[in-house]
């Protein structure tokens, strides 16, 4: 029958669903993973407007500050006063670049760069997984109430399924703040739209759209990506699965985030409910990317190791597991 699976984000304390492997692994894991491992970019429209806006001497008191400062303030600010403060004027605007893109990152890829790990649910995590906090804290959690009697319990795997917030966080999650801006705007537009009926003035209303249109350009609920070939790179290890280049099935193509899913299983248990034979069963059972930290982004935009370390191409490596799944279980000939 196969037995159950988490999928678990350890830093973020976040759980993905009690499922069997191979119901979930061909249908959901493209969406599911890919979409909160994605780095996003800024949207074209900020540069735009920062070359077409003309340069006007600002004569207040926070136009004097230095950049440092100026770049304090935004890291204090919540997404809602970051929003009024970067449309006041173009200086704003570039200053807000770097904390606009953490935002995005912080809602559209709240999985990246995190350790995660896809957890059989009757196995003990790795060993070294886990900092002497984190197990400390499962230590001292009461979760006999879930487990009875036993002490070898598989620890993380229960203090999960007991503690962390299921959760995956496909998309964007939104402030309710940031509604409440554009809801704000709205009736601004219309009381000025009602007074300029009466004395003529129609500067504001104008003025008030187009900070609308600035205000759901930065925050409307979509995701901007950059250009080019996509890569999942293992920030861990200092390696990476190229997409184009993965070739793996032609009706149903493996994606990369197929690629991370076979990669991090840990299990005492070989119980994948697929059809796939000992050698390649043992081989996920211990993923040798279990715990590792991730990213999708594209090959000019992939991060700078540290140190000497420079990044490896590992497609050729990875390719011959997927290759074997999608033959025996012949996702090519099935509807995902």
């Amino acid at each position: 029958m196969g037995q159950y699976w988490r999928l678990l984000n350890i830093d973020r304390k976040a759980i993905y669903g009690l499922y069997k492997f191979g119901e979930w692994f061909p249908y959901e894991t493209s969406y599911s993973l890919d979409t909160v491992l994605r780095l996003p970019c800024l949207p074209p429209e900020i540069d735009k407007w920062c070359k077409k806006a003309s340069r006007v001497v600002q004569h207040g008191p926070l136009s004097r500050l230095p950049a440092e400062l100026v770049n304090m303030i935004f890291s204090e600010l919540r997404p809602k006063e970051m929003a009024c403060l970067a449309i006041t004027c173009t200086a704003m605007l570039e200053h807000s670049k770097p904390h606009l893109l953490r935002f995005y990152t912080e809602v559209h890829a709240s999985w990246a760069r995190v350790r995660l790990i896809c957890l059989g649910q009757t196995t003990h995590h790795p060993p070294g997984l886990l900092t002497e906090a984190e197990e400390a804290e499962i230590a001292e959690t009461d979760l006999s109430y879930a487990y009875g009697n036993d002490e070898d319990h598989p620890c993380l795997s229960l203090f999960s399924s007991e503690v962390y917030e299921d959760l995956l966080g496909i998309g964007s999650r939104w402030p309710r703040e940031i509604k409440e801006i554009k809801y704000g705007l709205y009736r601004w537009i219309e009381e000025e739209g009602r007074r300029a009926g009466t004395n003529g003035k129609h500067y504001s209303a104008r003025r008030a759209k187009r900070d609308l249109t600035m205000l759901r350009t930065l925050f409307w609920p979509r995701a901007t990506y950059p250009p080019g070939a996509r890569v999942l790179c293992n920030l861990s290890k200092g390696v990476y699965v190229r997409e184009d280049t993965l070739g793996v099935g032609k009706r149903n193509p493996a994606t990369l985030a197929h690629v991370l899913a076979v990669q991090i299983c840990w299990s005492d248990d070989p119980s994948f409910a697929l059809v796939i034979d000992d050698e390649h069963a043992e081989r996920m059972m211990r993923g040798e990317w279990a715990g590792d930290r991730f990213c999708i982004v594209t090959l000019g935009t992939m991060p700078r190791l540290g140190g000497d370390r420079q990044w490896r191409d590992v497609t050729e490596d990875v390719r011959p597991l997927l290759e074997h799944l999608w033959k025996e279980n012949e996702y090519d000939s099935t509807n995902f």
